[in-house]
């Protein structure tokens, strides 16, 4: 393009997209559903795998989406965020496969169709009640363009109005089910600007959501929504302002990737402080991002291998430092 910007027509709602993209594998978007297929792609294999965290927590995962949690009660399941459409079926067959109680309460972690695919089906085969931070709310109802602000774009359409949430909330909501104490707080201007992170304190159990996905040899470096009003400033905020409740023996699901622990989440917030202050450094030197590209200013952080690579991460880095203002953003709160 005359602009020299890389678009990638991506849609970052399979976990597996990106390597798709670099792989230049067929893309196609599935607007009926709000979630994105690689052409052509066979999920009959696709096993969803329980793990039991606690006696009423279950991490569900399949390696094609976000991390799910379960959480049983005598009154009913409360699952934080659904994944993605084509797989509903299964996760709820995976969740049939614990406990026949109906799944009452849905918790959205963010608008990403990687983590609310599912929604529809829960709603209408399980009559569950969806709950979500209200800007993800307004981005899954306006449709729109997610990105880094610079080579990773992806377009996804408006939700149907059976995948909103029902109740949204600005700073926290409290549920009282399931004999667990469920606190949902809000991290503003994170990895979107809709991000919820979700405390189960009884469990001692939190899910985080892509506020934290694990790095070196698992996720890599963090995608961060730029278009979305994400910023690396906000995640670091948002982590900072969490540690405090987190204790040294709580078990951490981070969007993508295996359950952590509070020394991966200290680790993680170190490697963005350190690598935004590197960009923040050299782009005061008045180095242009592709200047700071070839003098390969991550390579400290060279471990942070993953599906999102460097040289990524390092444009959103510097478009959150130069405050960017990207063209195209969607609807909704900013």
């Amino acid at each position: 393009m005359a602009t020299g910007r890389i678009r990638s027509v991506v849609v970052l709602f399979f976990f597996t997209a990106y390597n798709a993209v670099m792989s230049g594998q067929q893309l196609k978007l599935d607007s009926t559903s709000n979630a994105m297929a690689i052409a052509g792609a066979d999920l009959s294999n696709i096993q969803v795998e329980v793990k039991k965290l606690s006696e009423c927590i279950y991490m569900l995962v399949n390696g094609e989406g976000g991390n799910l949690v379960v959480c049983v009660g005598d009154d009913g399941i409360v699952l934080v965020d659904t994944q993605t459409a084509p797989l509903a079926g299964k996760i709820r067959q995976a969740i049939r496969n614990i406990s026949d109680k109906p799944v009452r309460f849905v918790i959205n972690t963010h608008y990403h169709g990687d983590h609310t695919g599912g929604n529809a089906l829960f709603q209408a085969q399980e009559h569950a009640f969806i709950i979500a931070q209200s800007n993800t709310r307004k981005r899954l109802a306006s449709g729109g363009i997610c990105g880094n602000g610079t080579s990773t774009e992806a377009v996804w359409p408006s939700a149907d109005i059976t995948a909103l949430p029902g109740c949204t909330f600005d700073n926290a909501i409290t549920l009282h089910l399931s004999g667990e104490d469920i606190c949902v707080l809000y991290m503003a201007n994170a990895h979107t600007d809709g991000d919820a992170v979700v405390l189960f304190r009884k469990a001692n159990v939190v899910h985080m959501g892509d506020l934290f996905v694990t790095g070196a040899t698992d996720c890599g470096f963090p995608f961060i929504d730029i278009y979305a009003g994400g910023s690396v400033c906000g995640m670091i905020t948002g982590i900072e302002r969490l540690l405090p409740q987190i204790l040294d023996d709580t078990q951490i699901i981070p969007g993508h990737g295996p359950v952590s622990t509070k020394w991966d989440v200290k680790n993680y917030l170190q490697m963005l402080k350190g690598t935004s202050d590197a960009v923040a450094k050299a782009k005061a030197q008045g180095k242009t991002l592709e200047r700071i590209k070839q003098e390969k200013i991550l390579i400290p952080w060279k471990e942070w291998k993953g599906y999102y690579d460097a040289d990524k991460y390092l444009e959103t880095v510097y478009n959150d430092v130069s405050k960017a203002k990207p063209e195209n953003l969607p609807a909704g709160g900013r």
